[in-house]
């Protein structure tokens, strides 16, 4: 290895000056099929129901809960209610995946808790893991 300093470290130079093309060739998003599901399951419950219709009407309708995009929010996490097809799935992805690599229960809960909430989520995660 030769060391040279500043201009004379031509070649490494050379692809920081080349001009940067200004469009946008491709973008892509994820997209989760359990969101889906979530939002056909608010139809099906009187609950998720009764807060879609409130928070729709009047968004400080009821204060820990919110609504973004169509999904239900409790202070700012993803509510699942009582759809417990739903709360497994969810553990599942955070305990038995790649991601979360069957971790204990304390880093399953803090992963899951991060991002959504319902009701009795502690003692269900901990019959999961």
């Amino acid at each position: 290895i030769v060391y040279r300093c500043g201009e004379e470290n031509t070649v490494a130079d050379a692809f920081s000056r080349r001009p940067h093309p200004e469009t946008l060739l491709a973008l892509s998003s994820p997209t989760h099929d359990w969101l889906a599901s979530l939002q056909q399951w608010y139809s099906t419950n009187s609950e998720a129901t009764t807060l879609l219709t409130q928070l729709s009407l009047d968004s400080a309708a009821r204060p820990p809960f919110s609504l973004r995009q169509g999904v239900i929010l409790y202070k700012g996490r993803i509510w699942l209610g009582s759809n417990t097809a739903l709360q497994n799935k969810v553990i599942s992805a955070l305990h038995d995946s790649v991601v979360g690599g069957h971790s204990g229960f304390p880093v399953t809960f803090a992963k899951v808790r991060q991002l959504f909430y319902w009701h009795d989520m502690r003692a269900a995660i901990r019959q999961y893991v």
